[in-house]
């Protein structure tokens, strides 16, 4: 077998390249599916394993976890903003 062309391991070069690229687009749109699919099992499951008052009491845990959180970002953000005041004054 002769050797082959440099113009054609080129082009073969740059069309494995396409490929490579195009199958790790496709790989992360899989695995993206998939996470999707699995949150979506775990909600439908646990709807359908837990009563209605233990739903609501777990509502009420994450809301309040929520509300705990939006506390501490907001007095996180006026000391920041108090520290900015003070050194740009």
């Amino acid at each position: 077998m002769g050797m082959l062309p440099m113009s054609y391991i080129c082009v073969v070069n740059e069309f494995n390249k396409k490929i490579n690229t195009n199958c790790m687009a496709k790989e992360g749109k899989t695995i993206l599916s998939f996470l999707a699919g699995a949150a979506v099992g775990v909600a439908v499951g646990y709807i359908l394993a837990t009563d209605k008052e233990t739903r609501k009491q777990d509502l009420n845990k994450v809301k309040d976890t929520l509300s705990n959180l939006k506390d501490k970002f907001s007095k996180k953000e006026k000391e920041h903003a108090m520290e900015d005041d003070i050194y740009h004054a």
